[in-house]
């Protein structure tokens, strides 16, 4: 979510649509220096679950203070089990209130059947909390809205093709910069977090190496699974084998030095990471049955199954013959995930409403 917000605040026309954010943490994110200097705000609220109490009150203390400031309110969430600051917004009397579900399947976790039951009761009362409803692919629309999903406004997860293209000399500087120059390097970019399966791709990964010696993998992000895959990858004596990058604002040189893309997400709303993969002209794999089909816009994608054991995709993988860098912009932008196309009509739905207002 937080590289698709941020692709589209850069592309914008902030003279006439701004954007502040609403963030659940007191430390300084990847983007915060970039949203200042772009002329965004940050207003930091407490986390939920710690004291629901504490968390609606500063919400309605926001609105009561803010609430002539803004024409839009835009819900970003991978459910809707929370829907606290959609019910103050639309109290205290905003006018588009935004729900935009980013996901499939609620996280896994100690309290996810409780979880389910609260999303799916308020997907059926959405009108509720919110004047529009948005998703980022038609599976996050029925996760998200239910059945229903044709009044769901399906904005893509976009990307800028300006900067996604691959380029060799780029890739020869980051492969010599983390000395790769003679690997086979198998790349993720994603949080490192339950849903996004990392552990599953160490397995992978260590099976991978049996065959192919040269084998090196690459983990960009950062996440709570982090010192659980630390200690997974040290037992299965593959660590020396493996770039932790942490979390990074450019990731296309890192693409860049990639042979192969590696996803197996347990669940996607979309999986932006794949449009940009499929857009520098990277193999890519994905979860079949658990990342929606609609991502695949080339033949540089392909899905297999998570029924399949680790051995299986290490085979799938050592056996891919497509060029590195093929050429595929065009079927991207035909497949609508150019961001200054989603920009230009996220702009007109905001403004033709704020002008009804």
């Amino acid at each position: 979510m937080e590289s698709l917000l941020m692709t589209m605040y850069r592309n914008i026309d902030r003279n006439k649509i701004q954007f502040d954010f609403a963030v659940h943490t007191r430390e300084k994110c990847l983007y915060d220096d970039e949203i200042i200097a772009l002329g965004g705000k940050f207003f930091r609220f407490p986390i939920m679950r710690k004291n629901p109490w504490r968390y609606k009150k500063a919400w309605d203390d926001f609105w009561k203070k803010h609430k002539d400031e803004y024409s839009a309110f835009h819900f970003h969430s991978p459910t809707f089990a929370n829907v606290i600051a959609m019910k103050s917004a639309k109290k205290h009397g905003v006018p588009i209130i935004i729900a935009h579900c980013h996901n499939t399947h609620a996280n896994r976790g100690k309290l996810q059947f409780i979880h389910d039951i609260v999303h799916k009761y308020h997907s059926k009362h959405m009108e509720r909390y919110a004047t529009h409803f948005f998703a980022c692919s038609k599976p996050a629309a029925i996760w998200g809205f239910g059945p229903d999903y044709q009044k769901v406004f399906v904005m893509k997860n976009g990307i800028d093709l300006s900067k996604f293209s691959y380029d060799g000399k780029v890739r020869q500087q980051v492969r010599e910069k983390l000395s790769l120059e003679d690997k086979f390097v198998v790349g993720n970019v994603a949080r490192l977090a339950t849903a996004k399966n990392q552990s599953f791709l160490l397995d992978i990964f260590f099976e991978l190496k049996k065959t192919t010696k040269n084998a090196s993998l690459m983990l960009v992000g950062d996440g709570p699974d982090k010192d659980g895959l630390t200690e997974k990858a040290k037992q299965l004596d593959i660590e020396s084998d493996i770039i932790w990058t942490g979390s990074q604002k450019e990731i296309v040189g890192f693409l860049s030095a990639m042979d192969c893309f590696v996803f197996p997400s347990l669940h996607e709303g979309l999986g932006i990471s794949l449009v940009e993969a499929q857009a520098m002209g990277i193999p890519t794999l994905t979860s079949k049955d658990r990342v929606p089909e609609e991502v695949k816009m080339s033949e540089y994608l392909e899905f297999l199954s998570l029924d399949l054991d680790a051995k299986k995709w290490a085979e799938k993988i050592s056996n891919i013959d497509l060029p590195l860098g093929g050429y595929t912009h065009d079927a991207v932008r035909r497949a609508g995930y150019g961001i200054i196309d989603i920009v230009e009509k996220y702009s007109e739905f905001i403004l033709s409403y704020r002008n009804e207002n």
